[in-house]
Parts: C-alpha cells; sequence; structure tokens
C-alpha cells in the first residue's frame, strides 16, 4: 500500500486527460481561411496592376492622337525673304617682305579679297517664332568650284569696318544668327561676307546665293541677283 505522500504524488504525476484539455486539431473551415488569404492579396495586386496597365496605354494614346493632330494640321510654314541690297568691294593690297639690309631685296606679296555686303530680311509668315542658325553666302564660278563664306559673326562684324574704312559708309545693323523672328513679323539687316577672290576673278562669277537656316524650319536660300 502506498502512503498518502505516495498517493498525493502520484496524483499529481498523472495528468489529467479529460476531453476538455486534449489539444484540437483546426477545423476544415480555418485553414480554408488562411488558405484563401494569400489568394485574395494577389488578386488585389493583379487587379492594380491591370488598373496602372490600362491608365498608362490611355495617356499614350492621347498623346499619340495630340501629336497627329498637331503635325497634320498645323505644319511648320517655310519663311521667306530677299536680299534687298548688295555692295562689292574687291580688296588689293601688296607689301613686301624681308629685305631692308645691305644688298638685301625684299620679296613682293599681293593680297586680295573680295568682301560682300547684302542687306537681307527674313519673313516669317507662320504661327511660331523662327530662330537663324547659321548665315553663308556661294559665289557660282564658271568653270571653276564654287567659293563660300560665313556670315561675319558680331564680334568681327565692327572690326571688319575698321579695317576697310572704305566700306563705312554701308554700316548698318547686322542681322545676327541668334536672331528671333516673331510670328508674322520681320527681320532685315546687314551680312558681310569675305572671299579670297580677285577681282578678275570675281567678274566671271554666275551667281551668288544666300543661304539661311533655322533651327527647325529647312534652309532659306535667297538669289542676291549679282
Amino acid at each position: 500500500m502506498f502512503s498518502d505522500d505516495a498517493q498525493r504524488q502520484g496524483s499529481l504525476a498523472i495528468p489529467d486527460t479529460r476531453p476538455s484539455d486534449i489539444p484540437q486539431s483546426p477545423g476544415p473551415g480555418l485553414l480554408s481561411h488562411v488558405a484563401s488569404e494569400p489568394r485574395r492579396r494577389n488578386g488585389e495586386q493583379g487587379s492594380a496592376v491591370q488598373m496602372l496597365l490600362v491608365v498608362v496605354a490611355a495617356i499614350a494614346v492621347a498623346a499619340l492622337a495630340v501629336g497627329s493632330y498637331l503635325y497634320f494640321s498645323d505644319k511648320p510654314v517655310t519663311p521667306t525673304g530677299s536680299v534687298e541690297q548688295t555692295w562689292v568691294y574687291p580688296i588689293h593690297r601688296e607689301s613686301t617682305v624681308g629685305g631692308g639690309g645691305a644688298g638685301m631685296v625684299g620679296v613682293k606679296q599681293d593680297f586680295d579679297q573680295l568682301m560682300l555686303l547684302a542687306r537681307v530680311k527674313i519673313v516669317n509668315p507662320g504661327k511660331i517664332p523662327i530662330y537663324v542658325r547659321d548665315i553663308s553666302a556661294t559665289v557660282s564660278m564658271k568653270g571653276q568650284d564654287a567659293v563660300s563664306s560665313a556670315a561675319a559673326g558680331r564680334g568681327d562684324f565692327d572690326r571688319v569696318f575698321v579695317a576697310y574704312p572704305e566700306m563705312a559708309a554701308q554700316k548698318q545693323t547686322p542681322l545676327t544668327r541668334d536672331t528671333t523672328v516673331a510670328p508674322g513679323a520681320s527681320a532685315e539687316g546687314l551680312l558681310v561676307f569675305s572671299f579670297p577672290l580677285t577681282k578678275q576673278q570675281w567678274d566671271a562669277h554666275s551667281a551668288v546665293d544666300v543661304t539661311v537656316s533655322f533651327i527647325h524650319q529647312p534652309d532659306l536660300v535667297l538669289k542676291a541677283g549679282l
């Protein structure tokens, strides 16, 4: 027989296995709820991605429609213009290089240059501003290659008239490369070109063209009528 203490210890060692204390397995309802939670989240994410794709596609279609409308309904208008007046100055200089010492003879050198001054007018018949990018002139020669010259820039414009005072009477406001012509307006100014030509070569030329290049519009080629 066990003593009272042994009986008490034995009763403490034996677990109570009543049905209420046995761990219960989760039922099928709880498992289905847990399993459906990731599927619900994935469905929400998929719907958000689809909505984003729809918005991006709508924006792309709208941008394409607006671009097409602007391209086909309002094409850029080609600027017009004219060469209002021209002046030609054949420059001939002679100089002697070396010499000066006893028994030494200098070498004679000739310097020939042809200066062309042209007052040019540019007209903008379009609905947007136009921007002048570059200006040049080309002299076509009979039986020879054409000769081209860029227009004198803003920094060289004043120096040209100092170097060649015989042209000072023709000095006017220049037409520069950074000129902006507003819609429906015009711009006019003087251009200075320099060609390595003698007077005899110039007399044999066949045509003179002034080309005005723009940033967005096609080039404008003007006949000088010389």
